[in-house]
């Protein structure tokens, strides 16, 4: 199985603006579809909020699965305030799949 691979120094300097995120989700767009697994590297980014990974990845956990997302999404040269922000904002996205009557089992 072959890598995806995005660079999102390609796409932003930052990964804190809704627009940014769906920056993301349009690169994500493209590949999503062969079931590989997805790269997206962060090198060089410095700033990260949660709403960048909910407009980008998060929209891919309530389409998707949260189960799904951690085996296809793989996210390298991540720093430590830029996993924190990915993972809040995951858990929020995760809670909506879970407790939403049109996502959740």
């Amino acid at each position: 199985m072959q890598n995806n691979y995005v660079k999102i120094k390609d796409i932003a300097d930052m990964a804190i603006t809704e627009e940014q995120g769906f920056k993301l989700r349009a690169e994500i767009n493209k590949v999503i579809e062969n079931n590989n697994k997805i790269v997206l590297d962060f090198d060089g980014i410095t700033l990260f909020t949660t709403t960048f990974f909910s407009a980008s990845i998060g929209y891919y956990i309530l389409k998707l699965s949260p189960k799904e997302c951690r085996n296809r999404f793989i996210l390298a040269n991540l720093s430590k305030a830029g996993k924190h922000a990915y993972h809040c904002s995951f858990e929020n996205a995760e809670y909506c799949f879970f407790n939403s009557p049109l996502t959740g089992v």
